[in-house]
């Protein structure tokens, strides 16, 4: 799971991060749970797997266009390839 965060920062939010910034990610990425963790902070108590996947997917089918609409308008104004000076 900390490989997977690294490399979702490193190729997403790091180029727009100072040193500060960046400094605060090394510390975070030392309180990402591992994958079993984050499934069972994520399911809650009472919810079987099937239900935990079939909210999982209805999640990620609505998150995924509003994802894209983002990155369309941060292209638009010319925001999608600022980097920190």
């Amino acid at each position: 799971m900390e490989q997977a965060v690294q490399e979702s920062y490193t190729n997403t939010l790091k180029p727009w991060h100072g040193w500060i910034s960046s400094a605060a990610f090394k510390v975070a990425l030392k309180l990402v749970p591992d994958s079993k963790g984050l499934i069972t902070i994520l399911m809650g108590k009472n919810k079987s797997n099937d239900d935990f996947k079939k909210e999982m997917r209805t999640f990620i089918s609505l998150l995924a266009p509003l994802l894209k609409e983002i990155h369309n308008v941060l292209g638009a104004y010319g925001l999608d390839t600022l980097k920190s000076t």
